[in-house]
């Protein structure tokens, strides 16, 4: 049996993705900055990939295409890293990610961490507008409790294990989180009903 921290580690990643004869159309994985420059190790990137198993492009999607195909590279649409072992980390989708200020946050990092929280069933980090909102469903013996103390606790617990800058700029409690029907929550979804009442809030202030 595999117990050790070590092997743990592994688990949490997606593999090493060297070339070698368990991936033969693999010829390399690079992780990039927004300039497309390759990162050094432990930097957060862009996850491209250069493959003879490649597509040639979008259906009658030249746009996509091109911001997917760039100089022989595939760009997977994903955010992740190499450690040192020669590891890929996948920290989540490129699409997925929030701004706080001139600041970009993946949103798995915040989620796993308030999933700490005896509280919290499901949790989802969105952008609203120009802050950042964490959706968040209860598990059900906490749905009975005063909301806004629960909202207040749960930022709390966020503030004592986050940099100022990583925090979410609200906590929002919903009763279910919305998935499809391959259960993965809808990130749009959440968005929605946020900047509907976002927006709800600056007329009102107008």
């Amino acid at each position: 049996a595999y117990g050790s921290s070590g092997f743990q580690y592994r688990l949490a990643t997606t593999g090493d993705y060297q070339p070698s004869l368990r991936f033969p159309w693999l010829a390399a994985v690079v992780i990039r900055d927004e300039a497309f420059q390759p990162l050094p190790t432990g930097e957060a990137g862009l996850v491209t990939v250069r493959t003879s198993a490649r597509f040639d492009g979008y259906w009658f999607d030249r746009e996509k295409t091109r911001q997917t195909l760039r100089d022989d590279w595939v760009v997977m649409g994903d955010i992740g890293y190499f450690d040192e072992a020669g590891y890929l980390h996948v920290l989540g989708r490129q699409a997925d990610r929030v701004r706080k200020g001139d600041q970009w946050i993946n949103p798995r990092g915040v989620e796993e961490l308030i999933h700490h929280h005896p509280a919290v069933k499901e949790a989802c980090l969105v952008q609203n507008g120009e802050r950042t909102a964490l959706a968040v469903s209860l598990r059900q013996h906490w749905r009975n409790r005063d909301r806004e103390k629960t909202t207040q606790e749960l930022t709390a617990f966020l503030a004592s294990r986050l940099p100022a800058e990583s925090q979410p700029d609200k906590v929002t409690l919903m009763d279910e989180l919305p998935r499809s029907f391959l259960n993965k929550i809808l990130r749009r979804e959440i968005r929605a009903p946020l900047n509907h009442v976002s927006a709800g809030e600056m007329s009102t202030a107008d």
